[in-house]
């Protein structure tokens, strides 16, 4: 039971903000790939993870934080992948908004709590006072965490490969 509230409260809003486009290279916007932390998934099965510098008509300009270590021709560093390489990209864009309200409303539902633990005579000298701290704390970092999985939208580019001209 404990897990299916944890799946829902912090995994669930995750994949709601998934997203999948089918696009040819031409067609990738720009926009959402700059800038923002990828995994690309090479034709030849290997992922390189890191951040996308720009897209061009050529390729994927990248600085690559990690790559396997079977991966002859990329390793750490900035390199160009070339378009027709791609097969799969998958965006993470982040937010602000989910962590700045879930730990509104965590730190709201804290306050809560320790107002009832206040006005039912715990003392701040027994052992009551540290469980109702910490107590209070949890609704806040639950809080937190619920809205950063909200801030973390997905986008998956699914490449189409172009036809080879003759």
């Amino acid at each position: 039971m404990m897990r299916t509230w944890i799946f829902a409260a912090v995994i669930a809003p995750g994949l709601l903000c998934a997203e999948q486009l089918n696009l040819r290279w031409a067609e990738i916007p720009r926009s959402i790939v700059t800038g923002r932390k990828v995994a690309v998934h090479l034709r030849d099965g290997v992922v390189l993870r890191g951040k996308a510098m720009s897209v061009t008509p050529g390729g994927l300009q990248m600085a690559v934080s990690n790559a396997p270590k079977g991966a002859a021709k990329y390793g750490k560093g900035e390199f160009l992948i070339p378009a027709g390489e791609v097969a799969t990209l998958k965006v993470n864009r982040t937010g602000k908004r989910g962590r700045i309200i879930g730990s509104a409303i965590g730190g709201g539902l804290g306050a809560l709590a320790w107002g009832f633990w206040g006005n039912h005579g715990v003392s701040a000298g027994s052992g009551w006072a540290l469980i109702a701290g910490a107590i209070c704390t949890v609704p806040l970092a639950v809080g937190y965490l619920v809205g950063r999985a909200m801030d973390l939208k997905t986008t998956t580019i699914q490449v189409i490969a172009e036809p080879n001209p003759r």
